[in-house]
């Protein structure tokens, strides 16, 4: 996901993914769902209808990132990241 955000902003001309404006964040999570996320082109379409609704940036922002929370990454990143910090405190015999 951090590399599709990346490579979304520099396509765009922008020197990172935080900078652009809510309405390209919009763009990426849909681009990102379209192509990773196995949605079906129904569901994908209706995402897509619900942006001309959206009247401000704020409410833009907000979209972009129910879009990106429903891509599940931040989950695998979460239970990685626990995964993670129960093993560092723990001492392990060397494997031979």
């Amino acid at each position: 996901m951090k590399d599709f955000q990346s490579s979304y902003a520099s396509k765009h001309g922008a020197s990172g993914f935080r900078n652009m404006p809510p309405s390209n964040k919009v763009d990426a999570a849909l681009s990102f769902l379209a192509q990773y996320g196995h949605l079906p082109p129904k569901e994908l379409a209706q995402l897509k209808a619900a942006v001309p609704q959206m009247t401000n940036d704020a409410e833009l922002n907000d979209y972009a990132n129910a879009l990106w929370s429903m891509t599940g990454v931040g989950q695998y990143k979460s239970a990685w990241d626990d995964m993670m910090s129960s093993v560092k405190g723990q001492q392990l015999t060397r494997k031979k």
